[in-house]
């Protein structure tokens, strides 16, 4: 058949122009339901803070690893870096990236620990020596060496772990998991070490916590 000829009789006009209504209404459908996917994906976004090396992607309610470790890095510096001068604003900078389930814990350990130092005039600083993440409990450990200084000079100094779960709300920070103790990360590798070599209750209580958290 001669399309050419076809098309220009009156049947081959009505089957192009219905063709072409076709084809029109397949494009408007494919942006409708290409704008709808982008809408509830959310938008990504890419930063690249001075600090870091490597750019992190956020998402609206996701982030990758680097924002997790960027965050708790933070947050361990604003806890681990306290004077009398300073106490007051902690809380103040710290509740807000605080999840519900663990606001309440967080901020009574603050107000104790800002009495404390108020109290005995010292001052503490955090000296960060390693960030770990661990992609089965996405837990970040914060690990370095915690100084008290006392108003007489003497230095105190020990090993700390910061240990946190930093999550995304609204682009935003979120921090669901924090607790801070002496000595060496709780990683699951380390607790299996722990449980091979000793047996205290505590011990094989923690390991069992981190295995269920890893659930």
């Amino acid at each position: 058949m001669n399309w050419g000829k076809f098309f220009a009789t009156w049947d081959g006009m009505r089957l192009e122009n219905r063709v072409q209504r076709y084809v029109i209404f397949g494009l408007i459908a494919s942006n409708v339901v290409v704008g709808l996917a982008a809408f509830t994906r959310g938008e990504v976004v890419v930063l690249t803070p001075p600090e870091l090396t490597q750019p992190m992607k956020v998402a609206r309610d996701r982030a990758d690893q680097s924002f997790a470790e960027s965050w708790s890095l933070v947050v361990a510096g604003l806890l681990g870096n306290v004077t009398p001068g300073n106490a007051d604003d902690l809380k103040r900078l710290i509740t807000p990236l605080l999840a519900p389930s663990v606001y309440q814990d967080v901020v009574n350990a603050l107000a104790r620990q800002v009495e404390q130092i108020k109290l005995d005039r010292v001052t503490m600083r955090f000296e960060p020596r390693e960030v770990i993440f661990e992609p089965k409990t996405e837990k970040v450990f914060v690990v370095g060496n915690s100084i008290v200084s006392g108003p007489m000079g003497r230095d105190d100094r020990d090993a700390r772990t910061y240990e946190l779960i930093v999550k995304v709300r609204a682009y935003q920070p979120y921090v669901t998991h924090l607790e801070t103790y002496r000595g060496q990360p709780r990683t699951l590798e380390n607790l299996a070490r722990l449980e091979k070599t000793t047996s205290p209750a505590a011990t094989a209580e923690a390991a069992a916590d981190a295995r269920e958290a890893a659930r």
